[in-house]
């Protein structure tokens, strides 16, 4: 999935700064009414990047509390203790054990909010 966007916004930003990059040396490439429209699909590619994010998280959640629910019927739990492990670093956490897990949603949805903003900021600069 991941791939896609990237490769979608390197298209879009590739296409931008041509028709940007235009302007400053001479003839644009892309007349000037379209790169503003360039930029905002690009908000919109963006944004739907981190709602695709956001619903692989939701669907992963729903996957494990179906998986954790199972395995409270079977003799060992290993995703259950796993999890415990991954956000405390202890099999038997306690209330003052401090969180280690960073949610992998997190970390990737850092690429698409850094393009998010970037396009926006060109968004109102063509504009």
């Amino acid at each position: 999935m991941n791939e896609f966007y990237l490769v979608l916004m390197s298209v879009l930003l590739s296409v931008a700064g041509i028709g940007i990059g235009g302007t400053f040396v001479g003839t644009p490439i892309i007349p000037p009414k379209i790169a503003p429209w360039i930029s905002l699909i690009g908000v919109v590619v963006a944004t739907s990047w981190l709602a695709a994010i956001y619903a692989s998280n939701q669907l992963n959640r729903a996957k494990f509390y179906v998986i954790n629910r199972l395995e409270t019927r079977l003799p060992a739990a290993i995703f259950t203790v796993e999890w415990k492990y991954r956000t405390t670093g202890s099999e038997n956490p306690t209330a003052s054990d401090t969180p280690l897990y960073t949610s992998s949603t997190y970390v990737e949805s850092l690429v698409p909010l850094a393009l998010l903003a970037l396009f926006v900021g060109l968004s109102i600069y063509l504009l």
